[in-house]
């Protein structure tokens, strides 16, 4: 694994200490609800989840992720993300920061490049593994997460083992010719960072363009340039995003009625919910429930 400087990686930079003869750290548990406890961040090492319960969206840099009980979740050591869970929802996930190469030094032949995680990342890497897709990958990570709690006999040559499958596995859906780090996209999202997490925490409510710029401290014109060459789309592209894909979690794994799933999402009337719901998706609401019920 190659270190980044910090100030090219965006974001609160939060470091994990890795004991070099065995750089796995974790498991950590957590419970996340829908106000983000901690800052959009990134770690000088790889990262892995497992959702055990709940769900709501994760944030990777200018991706909007749904994810549901089940899914699991990867990132390298250069975005930032963020977990939200679902309004009025608390979901809780396992994690672990781990070196892959690291890990397997020794242990796998030196020309292996699976261990790698640089091609693991950008705008085509899809951050959040789907159960209903990839079972396969959503199991490795929550059988590594039970190596690490429960270390039972044998445990590390168990994870090496599981990395290692994990690792092939993430490379065969990974994108074929990733996009090298974008230095200048990185500084502009940490330009934005407060607005992000503003976005993150307040979708619900009234969102206002000035609001934003002015925790971002920047003036409203130079806030809407750096967002849309942060994010490729305006903030209220974003925002608009951002509460769809709420939206759609709610509709896909809650009993909730489709009034109060507008209401929770940040449309103050279902008319509007629905028109926008329906340019956007290519149908309506009930429509896209019908087809998509988790259950």
């Amino acid at each position: 694994m190659r270190n980044r400087p910090k100030e090219t990686l965006g974001g609160e930079f939060s470091p994990i200490n890795l004991d070099p003869s065995f750089p796995v750290h974790g498991p950590l548990n957590v419970r996340r609800s829908n106000k983000p406890e901690i800052p959009a961040h990134v770690h000088e090492c790889f990262e892995i989840g497992y959702c055990h319960e709940g769900h709501g969206v994760f944030m990777v840099e200018d991706k909007i992720f749904p994810c549901k009980a089940g899914d699991a979740f990867a990132v390298n050591n250069r975005e930032l993300h963020l977990l939200v869970s679902s309004p009025e929802m608390i979901s809780r996930w396992t994690f672990l920061n781990l070196d892959p190469a690291g890990l397997m030094a020794g242990y796998a032949p030196s020309t292996e490049d699976v261990f790698e995680t640089e091609s693991l990342s950008g705008p085509e890497f899809k951050n959040v593994i789907s159960s209903e897709k990839f079972p396969d990958i959503c199991n490795i990570i929550f059988r590594i997460a039970e190596e690490m709690t429960e270390k039972k006999k044998s445990y590390r040559s168990a994870i090496r083992a599981l990395v290692w499958e994990l690792m092939v596995m993430l490379h065969r859906i990974a994108p074929l010719k990733p996009l090298p780090p974008d230095t200048a996209k990185y500084k502009n999202i940490e330009r934005i960072k407060p607005a992000l997490k503003y976005i993150a925490s307040k979708y619900s409510s009234l969102v206002e363009i000035p609001k934003l710029s002015s925790i971002s401290n920047c003036s409203i014109t130079n806030f809407r340039r750096i967002f849309k060459s942060a994010m490729g789309i305006s903030p209220q592209e974003y925002l608009l995003c951002f509460r769809m894909e709420i939206a759609k979690t709610l509709l896909k794994n809650s009993m909730l009625s489709i009034l109060e799933i507008s209401l929770k999402s940040g449309y103050h009337t279902l008319s509007n919910f629905n028109r926008h719901f329906k340019t956007i998706n290519g149908i309506s609401p009930r429509e896209w429930r019908r087809k998509n019920k988790a259950f």
